[in-house]
């Protein structure tokens, strides 16, 4: 079973998650998101490591990702900087920001 944690407020800090990640609609996140997927409609501001990340229409993101996929749809705002994510242990991805 897979479980999403979904952002519909507002969030400083430091979310890590083993699984999904929603930034909704009326999601702002401002950190360090440590996930295995991030989609984001909302806000994003900070420095991303996932496996894969979506930026739908009408999100945007300003800073740093790292990410072996990355989709962004037309619509949205990307602000910042990616690298592709090289293959590293989990434990280790925390280091790569």
């Amino acid at each position: 079973m897979s479980c999403k944690l979904h952002i519909d407020g507002e969030i400083n800090g430091i979310v890590k998650s083993s699984n999904t990640v929603v930034i909704g609609k009326d999601g702002n996140f401002n950190g360090d998101l440590f996930s295995k997927k991030l989609i984001i409609k909302g806000v994003f501001d900070g420095n991303a490591n996932c496996e894969s990340i979506e930026l739908l229409k009408d999100g945007k993101i300003v800073g740093k990702i790292i990410s072996k996929d990355l989709m962004i749809e037309s619509g949205s705002i990307f602000e910042g900087e990616s690298e592709l994510k090289k293959e590293t242990k989990l434990s280790s991805a925390s280091e790569d920001l």
